[in-house]
């Protein structure tokens, strides 16, 4: 399969799944968006997203960082407008930010509630969205489809539910329903949508 020519979104990328993600979207010809806000554990000063786009780019791929919190509105925006930048194109957006906070449900307060639903499911919708009015207003304009395609970061939390995930199995259950609404409403642009539930892996 080669994607040359194609541009992607990976958000949560500078490390687990989203970093395997956006090193093989790149190895297989994408332009690659590499997001994340984070910062490397073992130095501070060194950004998970550059030090991606550093191993892509060594491995004579094609990559950008982005810092945005796409947990924000304008943080969404902003990463969406970036991809755009470059060649007016975004054909691939993989959502993958996320984090957890586990902890029984005698135990939890709001805050670690707040915090995992708001990075997984505010994560999730805030690039949709913008990336679905972005293709909706091409397809529009060509009278085309767009040929674009979303792939979501769910879990099998998000199938079972898991002890001590109460917060992280309800944002990845809530995934998978955005993600099939977003297959739905998608579809009259020519965009599919699918969500991934893989099982827990080390970052």
């Amino acid at each position: 399969m080669t994607l040359s020519g194609k541009v992607a979104i990976v958000t949560g990328a500078g490390q687990g799944i989203g970093r395997a993600e956006a090193r093989a979207l790149a190895r297989a010809g994408a332009h690659v968006v590499v997001n994340d806000v984070g910062r490397a554990a073992d130095d501070p000063s060194v950004r998970t997203a550059d030090r991606v786009v550093a191993e892509i780019r060594a491995e004579g791929g094609s990559a950008e960082a982005n810092h945005s919190d796409i947990t924000s509105w304008d943080g969404g925006r902003e990463l969406v407008e970036q991809s755009l930048a470059r060649s007016g194109a975004l054909d691939i957006l993989v959502c993958n930010a996320g984090i957890v906070r586990d902890r029984t449900l005698s135990k939890m307060d709001l805050k670690e509630w707040d915090d995992v639903i708001r990075v997984h499911l505010h994560g999730h919708f805030v690039p949709m969205r913008f990336a679905a009015t972005h293709w909706r207003e091409r397809a529009r304009a060509t009278g085309a489809p767009v040929d674009a395609t979303v792939i979501a970061t769910s879990s099998e939390a998000g199938l079972w539910g898991t002890f001590g995930q109460a917060n992280y199995s309800a944002a990845k259950a809530g995934i998978i329903a955005l993600t099939q609404v977003a297959a739905r409403e998608f579809a009259a642009y020519g965009v599919t949508a699918n969500a991934i539930c893989p099982a827990r892996v080390p970052r």
